[in-house]
């Protein structure tokens, strides 16, 4: 029977396992490398190789003289790597951003519900800024869609999930330029500028089910204006028709 080599891969589960079992937080410092060697019962060489590693995807932070340190891991490549798959789905077929666009609304309905009850002082902080922000740019269409997107980002955040909050912001970038394009008007700019208000006084309010529906009222103006810009017939007078009427 043979006995699996141990390599780069064995040291960073090795590592992450230690990570959790010991609650480690970005910041903390990790043990030496000789330490962890005897510990893993691995050769420090391929320890002090798979922890390059680790430092590669952003696990750790090595610093010479000092030590290696836990770092917040940096899901950039996820995000891109997710917008790039939606945006193939989108360009199949024009329908599948109706799709995505209740991906997100199932995906942000919940969360938002989560950073009520969750949020701490500095969360709503940043919240208020983007929402200030957001409120600055009515008047420039990609401005304030990007500040919405900032916004919306700052509640996944404040709700805990990081990977909620990467799978949000793969959404928003496949969007992006579908949002640019059905936020034809000033007007529209200015209602979802109130409709963040009360959904972050909610927010500060702790108030999770009113957050919720305010979020699924949100989505339901954004849903219709995205399925006009596709010719499609508005969600809202599509669900008021009787049964056996072909729906999207």
């Amino acid at each position: 029977m043979s006995t699996e080599i141990p390599n780069s891969r064995t040291v960073i589960s090795k590592l992450i396992q230690f990570i959790r079992e010991n609650q480690m937080r970005a910041g903390e410092r990790l043990p030496a490398i000789p330490r962890l060697a005897a510990d893993w019962q691995i050769k420090p060489s391929i320890v002090r190789d798979g922890l390059l590693q680790a430092e590669s995807l952003g696990l750790v932070s090595i610093h010479p003289r000092l030590g290696t340190f836990v770092q917040q891991p940096d899901l950039t490549p996820m995000v891109t790597a997710l917008s790039e798959t939606l945006d193939l789905a989108l360009m199949m077929d024009d329908r599948n951003l109706v799709h995505l666009g209740e991906a997100r609304l199932m995906a942000e309905r919940e969360t938002v519900a989560l950073a009520a009850e969750r949020a701490q002082p500095e969360d709503l902080l940043i919240i208020r800024q983007r929402l200030e922000q957001l409120q600055l740019c009515v008047g420039d269409r990609a401005a304030f869609v990007q500040a919405d997107e900032d916004f919306h980002v700052a509640i996944a955040r404040a709700a805990g999930n990081p990977i909620m909050t990467t799978f949000i912001r793969a959404l928003l970038v496949a969007l992006r330029p579908y949002r640019q394009s059905t936020l034809v008007r000033e007007e529209d700019a200015a209602r979802t500028a109130e409709k963040h208000v009360l959904i972050y006084q909610a927010l500060a309010e702790g108030d999770s089910e009113r957050a919720r529906t305010l979020m699924e009222e949100h989505f339901a103006a954004a849903r219709d204006l995205i399925r006009q810009s596709l010719g499609l017939q508005p969600a809202s007078e599509r669900d008021s028709q009787p049964p056996g009427r072909g729906r999207l």
